[in-house]
């Protein structure tokens, strides 16, 4: 009890430490006649403090601080003083805690009203940094506050420079370069007296534009020697950045470190700046006429944190240019890149920035865009010049040849982060074939092949993805080799986006208004049955006899079977329509009007088949809802492979009524024309725009705001010979940053390419990229590369598969 007492005795005595008191490190300041110029207030207090002026012609620049134990700033400027009297003010600071200080502000008469200001001559520049560095006035030099430059400057005169601003003096003042340059640069600066090197030393909290130092394509060159105690930090422009924004500014004066003894982390060196602190922006807002341009050659002997922007950076780099060669030594950790070498900023911090130099002998490409700390850099949200050979630089990491006519490639890029995936056919061989097929279920292929999933198309989800296509198929004594995913499909309902031909069968159609609005989709990849492909553009006509009188049917297993059409009387089904795909799935149904003329057709012979004319059939059963709509029971689903489904309405469906009966023959014919070409097709999918064209780069044409132009996504695509005899089928990895980075539409061209195609047009990309190769080594097949879809390998709606015959 008594230790209770004693303790909440002492509880209720003991008190808070109060907070410092409000100080000040001075009570007077004095400027000179001409404004601009900034005094430092250091001010500590316990509590957050403010400051207020008696007077209009002295301005705060930081007017207010947090509490705490170290001092802050306060900065103080004023106008011109052309009164031609002496004047004093002053500066009240209080604090929370109702503390007050006051600092008194005496400013002189300015001497002349006329004085020009700003930097005009190589004189004015060499009197400016003799004032910054010796915390003289630098009045004379400043428009508005901000250092400016009146004309362009020959500094032929100079061969010492001495950096403006140090560590303990920095540079406090914005610059606005006006447009102008500094000439005939031939400096050399002593980092063993000056550590913190560039045309500036160091800058504090300032804004640095519209200036350039060098000519482009000129022999301005900054030479850095001497032995330091510390580490040197240098730039083109600045060698320490602390808060610095830097927007239109262009270094092409060349770098050289010669004779230091400072390696490693000890020595920084950057086209522009050397070291960027967290607060610091280089390059400006994200639009075009703000980027900044490092333009001059860098070379360092010895291994150190060299870059062709910045040295190391802790802030954001944005919508710069690198365009020119930076050399030096690497030791796996420290070395060169035409970003920079180190960079502790996040990636969303390094963007819109353009490589067009060389890492030594090694153009600037993406891996070389930093030495270490690489997950700062995004490459998709960077450039660097993708017509370079070298960029399509790779190395076959895998290879299979599983047939005479068909091999297997897997190559990773060398200077980019990308894997792609090849299965090279050569249709010359009559005993290997490359054929279309469609997902299902265990019981085969369904044409439409709905999901019901509102096209969240992640993963495995009810149809066969490539892997069980490959595997059903084996399992059925086909001899599949290798398959990619191919057209574009709606998930949700399982239709395409294109035509569809299996083993010579137009087994999807699409209705002429889809076929109208999916213009992007008007190409395809057609296997013709003489062993030829094509890349080309395809237009279909569907036509059926009964009797003499001729008629248009409009599509081939089209969801248009659901409804009546008035604009489309007359459309084509077959066994692959299921009414249930899934009895797992009783809610997802394929229906079939139930008010329209159904007339169900049994083939002679051959069914119809693409470009070969003709092929009759005979009337076994016919089904009229016209009048009284059918029961679901009484639909015509059908599962016999040899029949064809006819339904029909309006005026057509009356006239052929009149004309049919069970028995009567029905004539069927099917022509899709290839770039006008019409031959007899084995296999067709639907694909999206020409990317080359005869050899020709044809990447430009999708309209320019396209995601194919636009994106880095994986991709799926087949390149095919100029003789049209050879088929690549190309898989692409990509959004796995640092593994595999997706490709474009150039890109795209540029590997077709160099693979030795002369057509290229573009299949299903995004998480439906897939690619299937049988390892005879093994003897198994399976997927090669890395889906990107979150869930795995995803169900798609065709695939193109080889197969030995």
């Amino acid at each position: 009890m008594l230790a209770f007492v004693l303790a909440l005795c002492l509880g209720c005595t003991q008190k808070e430490t109060p907070a410092a008191p409000l100080k000040i490190n001075t009570d007077a300041v004095d400027f000179g006649g001409l404004g601009g110029e900034q005094k430092i207030i250091s001010v500590t207090s316990g509590t957050d403090w403010y400051a207020r002026s008696s007077s209009n012609w002295v301005r705060i620049l930081s007017a207010s601080g947090d509490g705490g134990d170290q001092p802050s700033k306060c900065r103080i400027s004023v106008e011109d003083n052309f009164s031609g009297e002496s004047r004093t003010g002053k500066i009240v600071f209080s604090n929370l805690g109702g503390d007050k200080a006051e600092v008194t502000v005496s400013q002189v008469s300015a001497p002349d009203p006329h004085v020009v200001r700003g930097i005009s001559t190589v004189a004015d520049l060499m009197s400016f940094v003799q004032a910054v560095n010796s915390e003289g006035s630098v009045a004379q030099y400043l428009v508005d506050g901000v250092v400016k430059f009146n004309t362009d400057i020959d500094c032929s005169s100079i061969t010492e420079w001495v950096p403006i601003g140090t560590q303990d003096i920095p540079l406090i003042y914005d610059v606005d370069g006006n447009n102008k340059t500094l000439k005939n640069i031939h400096w050399s600066i002593d980092v063993s007296r000056y550590p913190m090197a560039g045309f500036i030393g160091v800058a504090d909290n300032v804004k640095i534009r519209r200036l350039s130092l060098g000519v482009k394509g000129g022999t301005d060159k900054i030479e850095f020697t001497g032995n330091p105690a510390d580490k040197v930090r240098a730039g083109g422009i600045v060698g320490r950045a602390q808060g610095v924004v830097m927007e239109k500014v262009t270094n092409a004066a060349a770098l050289e470190v010669k004779g230091t003894s400072a390696t490693g982390n000890n020595l920084i060196i950057g086209g522009l700046v050397g070291y960027s602190d967290p607060s610091s922006l280089i390059g400006g807002e994200l639009v075009s006429t703000k980027g900044c341009r490092s333009l001059g050659d860098i070379s360092v002997p010895v291994v150190a944190q060299a870059g062709g922007l910045v040295g190391y950076n802790s802030g954001t780099i944005q919508n710069c240019t690198f365009n020119a060669t930076i050399t030096c030594p690497s030791d796996g950790t420290d070395g060169p890149g035409w970003v920079c070498s180190c960079s502790k900023a996040a990636r969303a911090d390094i963007v819109g920035n353009s490589g067009y130099g060389f890492v030594g002998t090694t153009p600037s490409m993406m891996r070389n865009s930093m030495m270490n700390h690489r997950d700062g850099y995004d490459p998709e949200a960077n450039t660097v010049d993708w017509t370079l050979d070298a960029y399509y630089d790779w190395t076959a990491v895998e290879t299979r040849r599983f047939h005479p006519a068909a091999t297997y490639y897997h190559y990773s890029c060398t200077n980019v982060p990308r894997e792609i995936h090849v299965v090279e056919v050569d249709l010359n061989d009559p005993s290997i074939e490359l054929v279309t097929a469609w997902a299902g279920n265990s019981n085969g292929e369904m044409i439409p092949n709905p999901n019901g999933n509102a096209n969240n198309n992640n993963g495995f989800n009810l149809r066969e993805r490539l892997s069980d296509v490959c595997a059903r198929q084996r399992s059925e004594g086909k001899k599949v080799l290798a398959g990619v995913n191919a057209g574009f499909f709606d998930s949700n309902s399982g239709i395409g986006r294109g035509f569809y031909v299996e083993d010579g069968q137009p087994l999807y159609i699409n209705n002429p208004a889809v076929v109208t609005s999916l213009a992007n989709h008007i190409w395809g990849l057609t296997v013709f049955t003489d062993g030829t492909a094509s890349c080309g553009t395809k237009v279909f006509s569907g036509k059926f006899k009964v009797g003499s009188n001729e008629y248009n049917f409009s599509s081939v297993n089209d969801t248009t079977l659901r409804h009546a059409n008035a604009d489309y009387q007359a459309n084509l089904f077959t066994s692959h329509y299921v009414r249930q795909p899934y009895s797992s799935k009783p809610n997802i149904i394929s229906d079939l009007a139930k008010n329209v003329l159904y007339v169900i057709c049994q083939w002679d012979s051959d069914p119809m088949k693409v470009n070969s004319g003709y092929a009759r059939a005979t009337v076994k059963e016919i089904k009229d809802g016209r009048t009284s709509p059918l029961a679901v029971s009484a639909l015509p689903y059908f599962t016999q492979k040899n029949r064809i489904g006819l339904a029909l309405s309006g005026e057509l469906a009356q006239a052929v009524k009149a004309a049919v009966q069970v028995g009567s023959k029905v004539d069927f014919k099917c022509d899709i024309t290839i770039d006008g070409t019409s031959k007899p097709i084995a296999s067709q999918v639907a694909s999206m725009f020409q990317l080359m064209t005869a050899g020709e780069d044809a990447s430009s044409s999708p309209p320019a705001g396209h995601t194919i132009r636009t994106a880095y996504d994986p991709k799926t695509f087949p390149v095919v010979s100029a003789d049209r005899r050879k088929v690549w089928l190309v898989q692409v990895d990509g959004r796995d940053m640092w593994y595999s980075l997706g490709v474009k539409s150039y890109e795209m061209y540029r590997i077709g390419k160099k693979l030795g195609g002369a057509w290229v047009t573009a299949l299903d990309g995004g998480g439906s990229s897939s690619m299937w190769a049988w390892d005879p080594s093994k003897n198994k097949g399976g997927i090669v590369g890395k889906p990107c879809d979150s869930r795995g390998e995803r169900s798609c709606l065709n695939y193109l598969l080889v197969r030995e015959k």
